[in-house]
């Protein structure tokens, strides 16, 4: 594709297929030196995974990277006759309200519930509080949103809890945040006004998290009874405030803080009342084009598919990236190299899909329909369909259509693209249209540049093995690493 830069591979339905075959499968899997030994003899089980959790099949078969359209944009074809052409988006979700046929359906904090929190000119609603608040009011009210709903049951894949007044941390409660320990303070201080300071800030951290937890982990029980077949979790969950490339933008790592991923590890509880996680790569205009953009974007995702494989002992969760057409607090559409710097990154890394999220902004007028329009027209539906070929089509080469390609080297520049000088993307009267060859090269540098991340069933370094097929395997590679753990116990008797 012109102007991405960058490892480009890809495939299309006129690659020799035979050529898939005739170079060996590399993976890389990075280890300490002295945990080296333990993990080879797991090969002889795994026979070439590299040991991260696995995720379950797609939604959608043969998709293993979803892009998924979530702006209300219906107002651009209804009242100014602007028809946006969304035929790239594997699911198309116009995020209204009353809406009741959403694929995606993103829930407010005043669309489900009795959600407590504080108006932004210090007013409380619904006891601002999570611990002054009642959790039987909120449970009875859930109950009695998602009936109003139940048109959607059938139609609902992702089910998305956007609540970002409060933290469920007391200690991430800053800024303007701050608001819900001084109340909380306040508030156990009116209780109990002969207890010291310090256990009057260690009961309201204690009331307030404990609150916090029930009314987060009751939600989402409640939403996955109702909407029995849709991913549910938290917008902007887990975060890594990584935020700071407008103070140190010349030293700027992207890294999140140990600290941050440590908090991220204590909410457990969070994790293992999801079914998907929904981080945020939103781009602000001093990222544009800059390497710290593609390093703020990445580090974010890591840590979010760190998260999803902690959450569960047999998989991990699916990991929906949240990003935006344009840049945040803005109405500039994205470059295409920061398409590549929020899109590409989360592809070439492991996500379950994108989610491409906007305002109204967009169709307030036919002027924002027009632009929007175009931009979908060229850049963002060529670099959409780029990319979700390419995913495609790797998966079938290396995977058996049985995993999903996640690069070798995190950090690497390796991104799945259509190789831009073999590869065209264009228009015609149904959409978009693909039409190329792969070379041996191009499947060479595939294998080189990533790996299999097999779903959940299968196994080995192309996931060309069923489960069931490798149990004969797994049993005697289990008996030799407890023979071998007992051995190195006796060593150090």
């Amino acid at each position: 594709m012109n102007g991405i830069s960058g490892s480009q591979t890809g495939s299309s339905s006129t690659f020799d297929v035979a050529a898939v075959w005739k170079f060996p499968m590399m993976t890389t899997c990075a280890f300490a030196v002295p945990t080296c030994v333990f993990w080879t003899l797991l090969v002889f089980s795994s026979y070439g995974d590299c040991f991260n959790k696995q995720p379950f099949t797609p939604l959608l078969q043969e998709k293993p990277f979803l892009i998924i359209w979530n702006v209300p944009t219906e107002r651009c074809e209804s009242k100014f006759n602007v028809r946006l052409p969304l035929f790239m988006f594997d699911l198309v979700s116009t995020p209204r309200h009353n809406h009741t046929t959403q694929s995606v359906m993103m829930f407010y904090e005043n669309h489900l519930g009795t959600y407590p929190f504080y108006t932004k000119q210090g007013e409380p609603v619904h006891g601002g509080l999570p611990h002054n608040a009642s959790l039987w009011m909120h449970i009875r009210r859930v109950q009695r949103d998602l009936k109003a709903l139940a048109p959607t049951r059938t139609s609902t894949q992702l089910a998305v809890i956007d609540w970002e007044e409060w933290r469920p941390q007391w200690i991430r409660n800053w800024d303007q945040k701050d608001i819900y320990r001084r109340q909380s303070v306040k508030l156990v201080r009116q209780k109990h006004p002969s207890w010291e300071e310090a256990r009057i800030n260690r009961q309201a951290q204690w009331e307030f998290e404990t609150a916090a937890q029930h009314f987060m982990e009751e939600t989402l029980r409640l939403g996955k009874n109702f909407y029995k077949q849709a991913l549910w979790g938290f917008y902007l969950y887990p975060d890594c405030y990584n935020y700071d490339y407008k103070k140190h933008q010349n030293s700027y790592t992207g890294y999140c803080p140990d600290v941050e991923r440590k908090r991220n590890e204590e909410l457990d509880w969070l994790w293992r009342s999801s079914t998907a996680l929904f981080p945020s790569i939103y781009m602000e205009r001093e990222l544009q084009n800059s390497e710290n953009g593609r390093k703020f974007v990445q580090n974010r995702v890591q840590e979010a598919l760190r998260v999803a494989d902690l959450a569960r002992v047999g998989h991990a969760l699916p990991v929906f990236v949240y990003t935006q057409p344009v840049y945040a607090y803005t109405f500039i559409y994205k470059s295409e190299k920061d398409l590549m710097h929020s899109i590409g990154e989360s592809a070439a890394l492991g996500a379950a899909g994108i989610i491409l999220w906007g305002d109204v902004k967009f169709s307030q007028s036919q002027q924002n329909c027009e632009g929007l329009q175009s931009f979908l027209e060229d850049k963002l539906g060529k670099y959409l369909v780029n990319v979700s070929e390419a995913a495609s089509q790797c998966s079938q080469l290396l995977c058996n259509a049985h995993g999903r390609c996640v690069r070798n080297e995190a950090d690497s520049h390796a991104y799945l693209h259509l190789p831009a000088s073999r590869f065209s993307v264009y228009r015609h009267a149904e959409g978009f249209g693909v039409d190329g060859y792969l070379r041996s090269s191009d499947i060479w540098r595939l294998r080189s540049d990533f790996h299999c991340n097999c779903y959940v069933g299968w196994r080995g370094q192309g996931c060309e093995r069923s489960r069931a097929s490798s149990v004969v395997f797994i049993l005697p590679a289990n008996v030799l690493l407890v023979a071998f753990a007992f051995v190195l116990l006796l060593t150090q008797v």
